[in-house]
């Protein structure tokens, strides 16, 4: 929401503000990503360093992209895009998860 809100907003004040609240969303993804990360590690038979090297790339890869992306997209379609875009990204990754969890028993989650 605070993504969304930061796509239609133009004040400072209410920008500033969204920004804090969206630190705070989307940065408390790390802990529990992390430790999901180590539990299927484990849970798959692979070494923690391999799987936390792979999860490096991948945040590398995006932390490449994603501001060149991002860029492109709200120069040629506004500035509120790329929020926009966002926020889409994260409803298919929240939809993704309830159905990927929803086929596991509870002690494979």
């Amino acid at each position: 929401m605070a993504a969304v809100g930061l796509a239609l907003s133009s004040g400072a004040a209410a920008v500033a503000g969204l920004v804090v609240v969206a630190t705070i969303c989307f940065g408390s993804f790390y802990t529990p990503g992390i430790s999901l990360t180590s539990h299927r590690a484990d849970a798959a038979g692979l070494a923690q360093g391999l799987s936390y090297g792979v999860m490096n790339t991948a945040w590398a890869f995006g932390e490449l992209v994603g501001p060149t992306a991002g860029g492109a997209l709200a120069e040629s379609a506004g500035d509120g895009a790329p929020y926009l875009v966002g926020s889409a990204l994260c409803a298919l990754t929240l939809a993704a998860t309830y159905r990927v969890a929803g086929r596991l028993r509870p002690h494979e989650a």
